[in-house]
C-alpha cells in the first residue's frame, strides 16, 4: 500500500509540474534583452559608430565608459545616416527605443530588433537588407521606410496592422499580396518595382496616397473603390485605360505620363489592322498623336500599308484628361510586335497539309497518321536521312519547311495477342523447388517443379496497425501477469 501511495503522489507531482511548465512556456511574453551589470559601451555595441552615438546620447566621455540597463532604457531615439554602420548588435538592449533611423548604411542583419516592440518609426532605406523577417513582430510600427534595400519578399510585413506609412521603392518586389490586410495604411509607395497586380489594395480604404510609378501595372481597376485616395502616381507603367480613376471622388493629383503598352504579337501582314486600346476617363478612345511607318487612323482601328516585313508598328498618344478635381497629361506609346511567318507542310506519302507558323515558335504537332501494316515513327525534316522533329523543342526557322511522316513496317502483325498476358506477370517470380528464384529456367528441373509466387504490386504497403495493437495487448498482458504474481 505504501508503495502504491508513493507512486500515486509521484505521478501527480509529475503531471502538475508538466502542466505548470507548459502553461509557463505558452504564456511567456516577448521581452527585450537586458544587461545584468555595468558594461563598457563598446562591449555592448560592437560597431564603433553606433557606440559613439550611444556615448553622445548618454553624455559619456568615452565609449569605454560603463553603462547600466537603466542608462540604456533612457534612449528612445537613435539616428545615424550614411555613417558606414555594418552591424546593429547591441540595439537589442535599447528596450524603450521608439524611433530608429539608419538610412544609407551597410546593415544586413536586423535580428537585434526582433523584440523591440516599442518601435513606432523605422527608417532603414539604403541598406542591403534582403531579409526583413526580423521585423515581423514589431506590431506597434506606424512608419517604415525600406527603399532600396534589396528585398524581394514583403511577407514578414503582413501582420504589421498599425502601419500607416510604408515605403518600398526601388526593390525587386513582384507581389504585394501580404499587404492586403494592412487596413490602417494611409501612404503606400512601391515605385520602381516589378509589381503588376494592384488587386491586394482593394480593401485598403484609408489609403490617401499611392505611388506605383515605374512598375509593371496595366490594370488600375482595383483602385476604383479607394474613395479616400487624393494622390495617385502611376507614370511609367503599362496603363492604357484610366477610366477607373474617374470613380475617385477626392483625387486631386494624378500622374499618368510615359506609359509603355506592348500588345500581344501578331502575324505579319502587308496591311496589318490594330485596334486602338487607349481610353480616357469616360472610356472614350483617345486618338493617336503620331503613327509609325505612315500608318493611318480611322476610329477604332489603325492601319498600315507595308511593303516588306518589319518587326513592329507603333503609335503614341498625348492628351490631357480630366477627373473630378484635377486635369493631368496622359501619354505613352503602344507597340504592336509583328511576327514573321512561314509555312510548315506535313507530308504523308505525298498527301500534304499546311500550317502558318511564326519564326522561332513551336510548331503544333498534328495527329499521328495511320498506315495499315506500319507503325508511325514520327515526323522528319527530310524525305530520307532527315532528323526527327521534336515538337517540344525545335522551333520554326525563317523559311518554309516540310516535315515528312516516317513509317516502319510492322513485323509482328499478331502482336495484339499479347493482350492475353497477365498484367501482373511483371510482378511475379518463378521460384523452383531447388531454391532458385532468379526468374531463369533450371535445365535440371521440369516445368512441373515451378511454383508461381505473386509478389505485392508496386505501391502496396505493410499495414502496421494490427502489429501495433498486438504489441500493446501483449505488453498489457505481461504487466497484469507480473502484478498477479507479485500479489501471490
Amino acid at each position: 500500500k505504501r508503495n502504491k501511495t508513493a507512486l500515486r503522489i509521484l505521478v501527480t507531482l509529475a503531471v502538475v509540474l508538466a502542466i505548470t511548465f507548459w502553461v509557463g512556456m505558452n504564456s511567456k511574453e516577448v521581452q527585450a534583452a537586458v544587461i545584468e551589470q555595468p558594461t563598457p559601451i563598446n562591449e555592448i555595441f560592437t560597431d564603433p559608430v553606433v557606440a559613439d552615438n550611444v556615448k553622445i546620447l548618454l553624455g559619456k566621455a568615452d565609449v569605454t565608459d560603463e553603462v547600466t540597463q537603466i542608462d540604456l532604457d533612457s534612449i528612445t531615439h537613435l539616428s545615424a545616416e550614411s555613417a558606414g554602420i555594418t552591424t546593429i548588435e547591441g540595439l537589442q538592449y535599447l528596450t524603450n527605443l521608439s524611433e530608429l533611423e539608419l538610412i544609407d548604411n551597410q546593415v544586413t542583419d536586423l535580428s537585434p530588433l526582433t523584440n523591440l516592440t516599442k518601435i513606432t518609426e523605422l527608417r532603414l532605406s539604403g541598406n542591403p537588407l534582403k531579409d526583413v523577417s526580423a521585423l515581423a513582430g514589431l506590431k506597434n510600427l506606424k512608419r517604415m521606410d525600406l527603399i532600396y534595400t534589396d528585398i524581394t519578399d514583403v511577407t514578414p510585413l503582413a501582420g504589421l496592422s498599425n502601419l500607416q506609412v510604408l515605403n518600398l521603392d526601388i526593390n525587386q518586389i513582384t507581389d504585394i499580396t501580404p499587404l492586403a490586410d494592412l487596413s490602417n495604411l494611409q501612404f503606400l509607395s512601391f515605385g520602381s518595382t516589378q509589381v503588376s497586380d494592384l488587386t491586394p489594395l482593394t480593401n485598403l480604404s484609408k489609403l490617401t496616397t499611392l505611388n506605383a510609378e515605374d512598375s509593371k501595372v496595366s490594370d488600375i481597376s482595383p483602385l476604383a473603390s479607394l474613395s479616400n485616395l487624393t494622390e495617385v502616381y502611376l507614370e511609367e507603367n503599362q496603363i492604357s485605360d484610366v477610366s477607373p480613376l474617374a470613380k475617385l471622388p477626392n483625387v486631386s493629383i494624378v500622374a499618368l505620363t510615359n506609359q509603355t503598352i506592348i500588345n500581344q504579337p501578331a502575324f505579319y501582314q502587308n496591311k496589318p489592322v490594330v485596334p486602338n486600346v487607349v481610353k480616357g476617363p469616360s472610356g472614350e478612345l483617345i486618338a493617336p498623336d503620331t503613327i509609325s511607318d505612315n500608318g493611318t487612323y480611322t476610329s477604332p482601328n489603325l492601319t498600315w500599308d507595308l511593303n516588306s516585313y518589319i518587326n513592329n508598328v507603333s503609335y503614341t498618344f498625348n492628351q490631357s484628361v480630366t477627373f473630378k478635381n484635377t486635369t493631368a497629361p496622359f501619354s505613352g506609346t503602344v507597340t504592336q510586335p509583328l511576327t514573321e511567318v512561314y509555312t510548315a507542310v506535313f507530308d504523308v506519302d505525298g498527301e500534304q497539309t499546311s500550317l502558318t507558323v511564326g519564326v522561332n515558335e513551336l510548331i503544333e504537332e498534328p495527329a499521328a497518321p495511320i498506315k495499315e501494316g506500319y507503325i508511325f515513327d514520327g515526323w522528319y525534316n527530310a524525305k530520307t536521312d532527315g532528323n526527327k522533329w521534336d515538337f517540344g523543342v525545335d522551333k520554326m526557322p525563317a523559311s518554309d519547311i516540310t516535315l515528312y511522316a516516317k513509317f516502319i513496317e510492322n513485323e509482328e502483325p499478331n502482336a495484339s495477342s499479347s493482350s492475353n498476358v497477365d498484367p501482373d506477370a511483371s510482378n511475379s517470380i518463378n521460384v523452383q523447388e531447388n531454391g532458385t528464384n532468379d526468374g531463369t529456367n533450371n535445365p535440371n528441373s521440369s516445368g512441373d517443379d515451378k511454383v508461381n509466387i505473386k509478389l505485392p504490386i508496386t505501391g502496396d504497403e505493410l499495414n502496421v496497425l494490427p502489429i501495433f495493437v498486438g504489441a500493446v495487448l501483449i505488453g498489457i498482458g505481461l504487466v497484469l501477469f507480473r502484478k498477479k504474481r507479485q500479489t501471490k
